[in-house]
C-alpha cells in the first residue's frame, strides 16, 4: 500500500476516532425518557446484553418496554458477538443481565463501543466504497489512481455517514456497505450469473441487518427481473428474443417471416429463451430463500414451545421489525407527511388513523413506479454498442445507483414511519454518483462542483436538531468544516484533474448523439432542467440553510410558535429532497434513453 492510499484510509479513521469522546445518543439520559434510559447507544448495548444471556426464543419478547429488540436477526447475531467481546475484553459488568442497564460510566467501555462502529466501517463500508470507486477509475495510470483516491476519500468523509453512526451511535453503515457491494456485483455481467447470486446474497444480508434497506428493494427487484429477461442461450443461437422494442417494427416483420420459413428453429429459440429466463429467476429466488432461511431458521429450531407454528414464531418478530402502531411519523422529519401536517393543512388530523398506512403506501408506490419501470427496461436490454467505452462499462451500475437513490428518496418522502436518519439511504448511492459528471452538464466543472457537494451538505443540515439533542454541535460544525475543506480542494486542483475524464465522456456521448438530431434537442431540454437545479434550487437552499442557522442563533422564537425553527428546517430540507428526487428521475430517464439509442435488442 503506497503512502497516498494509506493517508486516504487513515484520515477518515482518525476523524471517526476523534469523535469518540463526545456525547452519544441519550448520554446521561439527556433525552429525559421516563420509560427507558438513554437512546440508541443504550439500545445497542442492551441488545448485546439480552442476546448474550437469553435464549434466542426470547430475544424479541423480553421486556419490550426497555429498548426491546426491533431490528432484523442479523444485527441480533452481531450484537451477540459484540456482547461476548465486550464481556471478554472490557468486563462482564458491561453486559451483566439487568444490572448493566444504563451502564455508561466506564470510559474504556465507551471507547470499545465507539471502536465497534469504526471496526464495521473498516470491514464492510470502506471496502464496498472501494469496489465501486475502482469500477469507475480502475486504470493503472497515476492520473486514474488519483481520481480513484479522490472519489474514495470524498465518500468516506461524507458528514452524515460519520455524524449518525460515529456521533449519534448506530450501525447503519454495515447495511449500506452490504447494499453497495450488492449493487457492484449485480452489475458486473450482462446476463445472470454467479456475480448476481452473490449480489443477491449480500442484499439479503443488508436487509437482515436493517429493515430500512427495503427502500432499495423495488429498484433491485426491477433491475434483476429485467436482467432475467436478457437474451442468453437465445443470443447464442443468433435469434432475436420475443420481447420487442417500439423502434423495431421492421425487425418484427423479419421475425414473423422467419417464423413462417423456419418454424422449428424459431420455436426452439423461443423455448430456449424462456427456459433460460426461468433458470435466471430460479437462481436468484433460491439465493434469496436460502439466505433468509439460514438467518431465520434458528428462531424456529430453538422455539420455546415445539407446538408453535411458523406464524407463532415469526409473527412477533415481524411486528417488532415493522411497528405500524407508532403512527405516520415521529418528530420533525423532512418528508411530505410532516410538512403537510403544518397548520392549517394538518393532514394527519384530516385522514383517519386506520387509513394513514394505506395512503402512505399508495403515495409511495406512485413515487417509485417510474424508477421501477426504467430499471426494468434497462435491466432487460443488452447494453453493448459494438465498441467498449468507459460509459458502457459502468452503465448498469450507474443506472442501478440512480434507481436505488430514487426509490429510497420516494420512501423517505412518502412512506410510513420515517426517521430523519433514513436520509442516509438515498445519500449512499448519490454521494458516489454526484462526484461523477452530472447529467447533461458537459464541460462544466463549476456546475459539477456545486451539484456534487450540495446534496451531502443538505443531508447534514437536515440532521442539525438531532445533533442538538445529542449535544454534538461541535462535532457537527467540525465535520462539516472538514468536508468543506475537501470541497475547496475539489474546486481547486481536483476539479482540473477530473475535467479530463469528464471531457472524455462528453466526447464519446457527442459522437453518439450526432446520429440523431431529435436526441440533441431532448438533451438541450434536459440541460435546461438541470440548470434550474444548479441556478435556482441550490443557491436558494444554501442561502436558506445559512440564514436559518443565523436566525436560530440570534433570534428567539415567538412564544406561540416555539417550534418555528424545526418546522422551517423540515420545509426547506423537504423542498431540497423533492428537487433531488426529480433530478434522480431525470437522470435515470436519461440513462434509459441513452440505452434506447445504443442498447437495442439486436444481438452481437
Amino acid at each position: 500500500m503506497d503512502s497516498k492510499t494509506l493517508l486516504v484510509l487513515l484520515l477518515p479513521l482518525l476523524l471517526r476516532a476523534m469523535i469518540a469522546p463526545y456525547p452519544h445518543s441519550g448520554q446521561g439520559n439527556h433525552h429525559g425518557s421516563m420509560t427507558a434510559y438513554g437512546g440508541d447507544y443504550e439500545a445497542q448495548r442492551h441488545w448485546m446484553e439480552i442476546t448474550l444471556h437469553l435464549p434466542i426464543s426470547q430475544w424479541y419478547k423480553y421486556d419490550l418496554s426497555y429498548w426491546g429488540l426491533d431490528y432484523p436477526p442479523l444485527i441480533a447475531y452481531g450484537s451477540y458477538f459484540m456482547g461476548w467481546a465486550s464481556q471478554t475484553l472490557v468486563g462482564p459488568e458491561t453486559v451483566a443481565f439487568f444490572d448493566s442497564r444504563g451502564y455508561e460510566g466506564n470510559p474504556v467501555h465507551k471507547s470499545y463501543m465507539r471502536a465497534t462502529v469504526i471496526f464495521w466501517d473498516a470491514v464492510v463500508f470502506f471496502p464496498a466504497l472501494y469496489l465501486i470507486c475502482k469500477r469507475y477509475y480502475g486504470g493503472s495510470t497515476e492520473s486514474c489512481q488519483d481520481k480513484f483516491l479522490c472519489l474514495w476519500l470524498g465518500c468516506m468523509l461524507c458528514p452524515p455517514m460519520i455524524l449518525v453512526d460515529n456521533g449519534h451511535f448506530q450501525y447503519n453503515n454495515v447495511s449500506l456497505g452490504l447494499a453497495l457491494g450488492a449493487f457492484h456485483f449485480m452489475t458486473i455481467t450482462e446476463t445472470i450469473g454467479m456475480y448476481d447470486v452473490l449480489g443477491s446474497v449480500l442484499f439479503c444480508l443488508a436487509l437482515n441487518w436493517k429493515q430500512m434497506i427495503l427502500y432499495y428493494a423495488p429498484a433491485v427487484f426491477s433491475f434483476l427481473l429485467g436482467k432475467c429477461f436478457r437474451p442468453a442461450a437465445a443470443a447464442a443461437a443468433g435469434w432475436k428474443h420475443p420481447i420487442r422494442d417500439q423502434q423495431e417494427q421492421e425487425e418484427d416483420k423479419l421475425f414473423f417471416l422467419s417464423l413462417v420459413q423456419e418454424p422449428k428453429k424459431c420455436l426452439s429459440c423461443y423455448y430456449t429463451y424462456y427456459w433460460d429466463t426461468f433458470q435466471n429467476i430460479l437462481k436468484l429466488g433460491l439465493s434469496v430463500l436460502t439466505t433468509f432461511g439460514i438467518i431465520w431458521y434458528p428462531f424456529y429450531h430453538y422455539r420455546q414451545d415445539p407446538k408453535e407454528s411458523l406464524l407463532d414464531v415469526f409473527g412477533p418478530i415481524l411486528k417488532r421489525i415493522f411497528p405500524f402502531s407508532r403512527g405516520l411519523f415521529e418528530g420533525k422529519v423532512a418528508n411530505l407527511w410532516c410538512v403537510g401536517n403544518i397548520k392549517p393543512i394538518s393532514i394527519r388530523s384530516r385522514i383517519p388513523e386506520r387509513y394513514q398506512p394505506l395512503c402512505a403506501l399508495v403515495l409511495t408506490l406512485v413515487a417509485i413506479m417510474p424508477f421501477c419501470i426504467f430499471l426494468f427496461d434497462i435491466g432487460k436490454r443488452h447494453t453493448s454498442t459494438g465498441r467498449r467505452t468507459s460509459s458502457n462499462s459502468t452503465h448498469n451500475l450507474t443506472s442501478l445507483l440512480w434507481g436505488a437513490a430514487g426509490t429510497s428518496l420516494s420512501f423517505f418522502l412518502a412512506s410510513f414511519q420515517v426517521h430523519e436518519k433514513s436520509i442516509l439511504l438515498p445519500l449512499a448511492p448519490l454521494m458516489l454518483l454526484l462526484l461523477l459528471q452530472p447529467r447533461s452538464m458537459k464541460n462544466s466543472s463549476k456546475a459539477s462542483f456545486w451539484v456534487a457537494h450540495w446534496f451531502p451538505i443538505v443531508c447534514t443540515w437536515s440532521l442539525w436538531h438531532l445533533m442538538v439533542l445529542d449535544r454534538l454541535q461541535v462535532v457537527y460544525f467540525a465535520v462539516l468544516a472538514l468536508y468543506m475543506c475537501y470541497v475547496w480542494w475539489w474546486q481547486g486542483g481536483l476539479s482540473t484533474l477530473m475535467q479530463h475524464h469528464w471531457n472524455q465522456i462528453s466526447k464519446e456521448e457527442e459522437e453518439e448523439e450526432e446520429e440523431n438530431d431529435d436526441d440533441n434537442v431532448a438533451d438541450r431540454k434536459q440541460c435546461g432542467e438541470f440548470v434550474v437545479l444548479n441556478k435556482v434550487v441550490i443557491p436558494c437552499s444554501m442561502a436558506g440553510m445559512v440564514g436559518l442557522h443565523v436566525a436560530e442563533a440570534f433570534v428567539s422564537p415567538p412564544t406561540n410558535l416555539p417550534d418555528i425553527f424545526p418546522v422551517l428546517w423540515t420545509v426547506v430540507a423537504c423542498m431540497a429532497f423533492v428537487a433531488m428526487w426529480i433530478e434522480s428521475l431525470l437522470s435515470l430517464r436519461s440513462k434509459a434513453k441513452q440505452l434506447g439509442q445504443n442498447g437495442h435488442y439486436k444481438l452481437d
